[in-house]
């Protein structure tokens, strides 16, 4: 047995052992290298993760703004289309919600995802509608806010009714 693990010789000509793992052709990790890739990979995820968070809080408050400014075009489409002249939205800011009102009648409740709030509505009473036209009842701006602080703005303008939404004002 003693031959089979000193059968490799070296460029000198002796004899050099050789592991029981080359013999037997085993391929694996050494503890080492295993605690090595694990602590690397600790460490990097240590790193992106904050990255990733942040990211993912952004994203999520720019999509609740693109649906908050979707629904308010659709309010205002169906204003001047004459579909309904009574349709109005309402921002609970306690709640974190809007609701699209038609007459008495709640047609649409959206919630703002978790981490985003409201950090202000400058709509007299917290309701916006549209009338024939498209003209606003008022214009104003509503401030959405992710868990980390950022602002995103959604502006609607008076007289045109545009609606408008960015990061900045």
């Amino acid at each position: 047995m003693r031959a089979l693990y000193t059968a490799v010789n070296d460029t000198a000509g002796k004899e050099k052992p050789v592991s029981r793992q080359a013999v037997q052709g085993g391929h694996g990790f050494t503890l080492l290298e295993v605690v090595t890739v694990v602590a690397i990979t600790s460490i990097l995820a240590t790193v992106t993760l904050p990255v990733v968070n942040r990211s993912l809080a952004w994203w999520q408050v720019q999509t609740a703004a693109w649906q908050l400014v979707s629904d308010i075009r659709a309010v205002q489409q169906m204003a001047v289309s004459g579909e309904n002249y009574h349709r109005t939205i309402l921002f609970d800011t306690v709640n974190n919600l809007y609701r699209v009102r038609k007459d008495a009648v709640i047609v649409k409740e959206t919630k703002l995802p978790d981490g985003v709030t409201f950090a202000s509505v400058a709509f007299p009473y917290s309701r916006l509608s549209f009338n024939l036209q498209g003209v606003p009842s008022a214009s104003g701006d509503i401030v959405l806010k992710d868990r980390y602080g950022r602002f995103y703005y959604i502006t609607v303008l008076p007289v045109t009714g545009r609606v408008k939404a960015g990061s900045t004002t």
